[in-house]
């Protein structure tokens, strides 16, 4: 007895694999869409950061200058006419003590100089560092959230707070004031004594903060 039959029959293994084709595909079509959204929350977010380039961090060295050279040169000023005033009462202002003070006087004014063009250099790069750091974790954000969370809002937001006005801290008010024993001590040189009257430098004191906040002079 022949019994005839369809043939082929796989007991539903072809449509088994039909599925986990079409299943394979959705995946892949998912994780294109995935790895899409995260490419352009990426790009958003350097979007958001473009102005950070080398004009913007100059002009963070040059708030930071503009800031405090300004009293530096007037805090050197005033001294410098005290200096001239004290150094001619004394009677030694032409003498060798005299030009020594003053030197010594014009020699102090250029390391603060120095420190705060130090300082504005740095001031920069930690404006740098922050901008780089803030970047880079925002796109981690966007990457864990598979590009469908806020971080491209996110960047906007703290890209407005990073260009936000800086504060700095003043000066001292008395960088100069050690120079007022120096005219002492060059009138006791002058005269051929050997005490000494008491004279100090300071560290030149200022910070470097990058938020506007803070209860230093905002500088905008």
């Amino acid at each position: 007895m022949c019994i005839g039959g369809g043939g082929g029959g796989d007991g539903g293994a072809a449509a088994a694999r039909a599925d986990a084709e079409n299943a394979e595909r959705k995946a892949e079509a998912k994780e294109a869409e995935r790895i899409a959204a995260i490419s352009d929350e990426h790009r958003a977010i350097d979007l958001s950061f473009l102005n950070f380039d080398e004009n913007y961090y100059g002009g963070l060295s040059d708030d930071y200058r503009q800031f405090y050279f300004p009293d530096l040169d007037r805090q050197f000023e005033d001294s410098n006419r005290e200096q001239l005033l004290a150094l001619s009462d004394q009677g030694i202002l032409e003498s060798s003590a005299g030009a020594r003070a003053r030197r010594d006087l014009g020699r102090e004014y250029d390391k603060f100089g120095r420190q705060i063009n130090t300082g504005a250099i740095e001031f920069a790069n930690e404006g740098k560092r922050q901008v780089e750091s803030d970047r880079a974790a925002l796109k981690g954000t966007a990457t864990a959230s598979g590009g469908f969370g806020d971080a491209a809002v996110a960047a906007v937001n703290r890209a407005n707070i990073l260009k936000s006005p800086k504060s700095f801290e003043p000066l001292e008010s008395n960088l100069f004031d050690a120079f007022a024993a120096d005219v002492a001590n060059a009138a006791i040189a002058q005269r051929g004594g050997s005490a000494s009257a008491q004279s100090f430098r300071r560290p030149l004191t200022f910070s470097k903060p990058l938020a506007s906040t803070g209860s230093g002079v905002v500088v905008s």
